[in-house]
Parts: structure tokens; C-alpha cells; sequence
């Protein structure tokens, strides 16, 4: 349960000792890549302060930003040690949706903001990004991202096309941070100087 345990690490980061750096580390290691399931990204600059944090995440948030599926992969293969070691590889692993929602709402733009867009643009859009898929993969992982909401509208497999909202076709990382949120027992916020949410 991400959001429980979210809130848990969020409940000890706000009562640790400020002075506490260390505690505040190992705390963030695990409350990091919780925000990020989530769509909240870490901002860059308070990530400074805790070197381990930002050098196991910094990258990957840089990636999922920009939709760089292939290099949000390279860095899952560069750092699954590390990131088994601590035990966090699944959530980030997990990540890697927001990182495909980025990329496919790029292809989104690129094409004029339709409400229809075939397949196929799709597929370029992951040639583009180092991902070599049979249209049948690309409509496997389109269905996976409506089902899990990044996306809202339909795919007409017939036709070849995802059919899109016209209200909100892609929620934003911050809608989808606050209903997740929302929806968690006893929710707590997030330390509001770690997260900064990009469309």
C-alpha cells in the first residue's frame, strides 16, 4: 500500500530532529520514490542537500519528466543494485508509467492536441524514445495507461486509434498526486519543499 506508507515516512520526515541529517537520509530514500508513484516530483534543489537521495532518483525523475522511457530503462539496469539494496527498485519500477505518460502526452502535442490519434503515431513516438514495439505491444500498453488513468478515452482497435477526451485527456501529475491523496486513509502531505508537479 503506497499511500500508507507514504504517509508513515511523511509522519517521520515532519517529526525527525532538524539537525537529524542522517535520519532525514534514510527516511527520503524511501519516501522519494513513494512521491514519485504518486506524480510528485522531488524538486532538484532540495534534493542537493541529500547527496545519497539525489544520486539514486535524480536522474530517474529527469527522465520520466521528459517521457524518456529508454533512459528511465538504462537507468533501471544501471541501478537495480542499488536500488534492490534499499529496497525501492518496485516503486520505481512503477514510476516508469508516469515516465510513458509523459512520452505518449508528447505525442499528443506534437500532433495538435487531436482527439484521435492512431496507434502508429504512438509507436514512433517509442521508436523515438529506443522502444522497438509491434503495434500490438504499443495497443497493450495504451489500454494499460487508460485503465490506470493517466490517459482518459478509448481505444477503436478496428480503426487503429485511441479515441481522447475532449475534457481532459491526460490528467495532470498534480491531479493525479491529489487523488491519490485523497484517496488514502488518513492522508498526509507531502513536505511541500521536496515536491514540485509537472504536467
Amino acid at each position: 500500500n503506497y499511500a500508507a506508507a507514504r504517509d508513515d515516512f511523511v509522519f517521520a520526515f515532519r517529526h525527525c530532529h532538524r539537525d537529524a541529517h542522517h535520519n532525514k537520509t534514510l527516511i527520503l530514500i524511501y519516501l522519494v520514490p513513494l512521491m514519485m508513484v504518486e506524480g510528485r516530483m522531488p524538486d532538484e534543489r532540495a534534493l542537493a542537500a541529500y547527496p545519497r537521495v539525489r544520486a539514486l532518483y535524480s536522474d530517474f525523475v529527469r527522465a520520466a519528466v521528459a517521457g524518456n522511457v529508454g533512459l528511465f530503462d538504462r537507468l533501471l539496469q544501471e541501478k537495480e543494485h542499488d536500488l534492490a539494496a534499499v529496497g525501492t527498485i518496485l516503486a520505481v519500477e512503477h514510476v516508469r508509467k508516469i515516465a510513458m505518460r509523459q512520452l505518449f502526452y508528447k505525442v499528443y502535442l506534437i500532433d495538435g492536441r487531436p482527439s484521435r490519434i492512431a496507434f502508429e503515431r504512438f509507436k514512433t513516438g517509442l521508436a523515438v524514445a529506443g522502444l522497438f514495439l509491434e503495434t500490438i505491444h504499443v495497443e497493450a500498453l495504451l489500454a494499460d495507461m487508460i485503465h490506470a488513468g493517466y490517459m482518459k478515452g478509448y481505444l477503436a482497435h478496428d480503426h487503429g486509434l485511441v479515441v481522447l477526451s475532449k475534457q481532459v485527456p491526460f490528467p495532470t501529475l498534480a491531479t493525479m498526486a491529489a487523488t491519490a491523496s485523497a484517496s488514502a486513509n488518513g492522508s498526509a502531505t507531502t513536505p511541500t519543499h521536496l515536491s514540485t508537479n509537472n504536467q
